[in-house]
C-alpha cells in the first residue's frame, strides 16, 4: 500500500515537474503475460512497418490483442488514479511500443491535443500518459528522457515542430537523425525504471528516448488517459466527443 504522503508528493510532482514514477506496480506473473502477448503482437508485424516506425521500433494498438483491457483496467492502476484524486478516469487509446537491438532514438515530442484551447497553458490536469516498461531500462537500452517542467511553457523545441510536421515519414524512418529534435537538451533527465514501474507523464511533456545499444528488445505499454474528463472543458469534452479522441469506457479486469 502506498500511503496518502506518498502520493501527496508524486501528485506534486506531475504538476510541477510533469511527470513521477510509481514503483513495481505490475507483479511478476502480470509482466510474464504481457511480454509474451506484446512479443506475439511483434511478432505479426512485417519488415514495412519497422522501416516507416523506424523511430518507435514498431507501434502496434493494444486493441489488437484481447488481454490488454486487463491492462487497462488494471486495479493497482485504477486504486492509483483513485489516491491521486481522480475516481473516474477515461481510457483514450494505448500502444505496444517496442525499440529493437541497435534501434534508433526518438525524437522529442509532446503528446497533447488543443493547443489552440488557453486550458492547454495552464497547470488543470488534462490528459496523461502512462508507461509500463517489461524490462529495466538504461541508457543503453533506450530508457526515457524527459524535459522537467516543459509542460507549463514555452520551449526552444517548439520552434522545430513544424519541420516535423511537414516532414513526419522521414522523421518516423529516422532519416533525420542530425535534427534538433533527436539531440540533446539542456536540463533533460533520464528515467530509468525497473520492469513493471509506471510512469505517469502530463501529454504536454517534453519526451523522447534513446537509441537501443542493447541486444535485446526494449518494449514499453504506453496508454493514455482522461484522469478528470469531466473537468475539462465542455468544447473539449464536446470535441472529443465527436471524434476519434472520444473516451472509452474502461473494460472489465
Amino acid at each position: 500500500m502506498i500511503s496518502n504522503e506518498v502520493m501527496t508528493t508524486k501528485m506534486e510532482q506531475i504538476i510541477q515537474d510533469g511527470y513521477c514514477v510509481i514503483e513495481e506496480i505490475l507483479d511478476s506473473k502480470m509482466i510474464k503475460k504481457l511480454r509474451l502477448v506484446s512479443d506475439s503482437m511483434i511478432d505479426q508485424q512485417d519488415e514495412t512497418h519497422f522501416i516507416e516506425h523506424a523511430s518507435q521500433g514498431c507501434i502496434i494498438s493494444v486493441t489488437k490483442h484481447p488481454f490488454m483491457a486487463k491492462l487497462i483496467a488494471y486495479p493497482r492502476t485504477l486504486k492509483i488514479f483513485t489516491d491521486l484524486g481522480f475516481d473516474d478516469p477515461k481510457f483514450m487509446s494505448g500502444y505496444v511500443i517496442s525499440k529493437p537491438p541497435e534501434g534508433p532514438p526518438l525524437r522529442w515530442h509532446q503528446d497533447g491535443f488543443w493547443w489552440n484551447h488557453p486550458v492547454s497553458y495552464t497547470a488543470q490536469t488534462q490528459q496523461w500518459f502512462l508507461m509500463y516498461y517489461l524490462v529495466d531500462t538504461t541508457r543503453e537500452n533506450g530508457c526515457l528522457r524527459v524535459i522537467p517542467g516543459s509542460h507549463l511553457k514555452r520551449h526552444a523545441l517548439h520552434e522545430h515542430i513544424p519541420e516535423y510536421e511537414n516532414n513526419i515519414k522521414q522523421f518516423n524512418r529516422a532519416e533525420e537523425l542530425n535534427h534538433p529534435l533527436f539531440q540533446k537538451e539542456e536540463g533533460e533527465v533520464d528515467v530509468l525504471v525497473k520492469a513493471g514501474d509506471l510512469v505517469i507523464g502530463d501529454a504536454r511533456l517534453f519526451h523522447s528516448t534513446y537509441s537501443n545499444q542493447s541486444k535485446v528488445w526494449r518494449t514499453v505499454l504506453t496508454l493514455w488517459y482522461w484522469p478528470d474528463f469531466n473537468a475539462m472543458p465542455e468544447p473539449i469534452r464536446a470535441m472529443i466527443g465527436s471524434n476519434r479522441h472520444r473516451p472509452a469506457e474502461l473494460p472489465e479486469s
